[in-house]
């Protein structure tokens, strides 16, 4: 998440498609502890007030920036977290390849940061 200072706070969250609402069928106990926990670390990220929110994913080998990085899971499971948290403004998102160089990864945080 970001402002015109920068990023304000960051919520990490896993991307398994079993967090996604309907996947397993019914309630799975372990599933739902997970999802609870993703969705208090979304809320605590909105709470501190951004006014955008980056959702950084990833993407397999060559898969990124193909004109579907909208459709990759971390992608759409970091909308689904934030729309389930009330999330009230602008969102974007950024997928990076799995094989990304670090030095690649340094510069797109260093561009979400304004730096």
């Amino acid at each position: 998440m970001t402002d015109s200072n920068g990023i304000v706070a960051v919520a990490g969250c896993p991307q398994p498609p079993l967090l996604l609402p309907g996947i397993t069928g019914r309630p799975v106990a372990e599933v739902e502890r997970l999802r609870a926990a993703c969705l208090a670390a979304v809320g605590e990220l909105l709470a501190a007030g951004p006014s955008r929110v980056v959702v950084v994913g990833g993407a397999g080998p060559g898969e990124a920036g193909r004109g579907a990085d909208d459709k990759a899971l971390s992608i759409v499971l970091g909308r689904q977290l934030l729309a389930e948290a009330g999330c009230r403004v602008s969102v974007e998102h950024l997928v990076m390849a799995a094989d990304s160089p670090p030095a690649d990864c340094l510069q797109a945080g260093k561009s979400l940061a304004g730096t």
